[in-house]
């Protein structure tokens, strides 16, 4: 994959870590569908803090050109 995210599941701090070191849109959505974060990572690691969230199932999507890259976390 091209990337990590850890750990998994999480209270809602976590590290995304990436295996280059290119640009990518990051978009976090909830189980409805719904965006929760919008960010871009433009180096090989970033925290990213969803502690506000509620307790569930998000989508990670990682976006560079025309290719979607997608993990699942777990926020508990």
């Amino acid at each position: 994959n091209i990337f990590n995210v850890f750990p998994n599941p999480t209270s809602g701090v976590f590290s995304l870590e990436l295996n280059d070191n290119k640009s990518y849109d990051i978009t976090i959505f909830n189980s409805l569908g719904q965006k929760v974060y919008n960010n871009i990572v433009n180096s090989t690691s970033m925290l990213i803090d969803l502690e506000k969230l509620e307790s569930g199932v998000y989508t990670i999507e990682l976006q560079n050109s025309d290719i979607v890259y997608t993990e699942r976390i777990i926020i508990e």
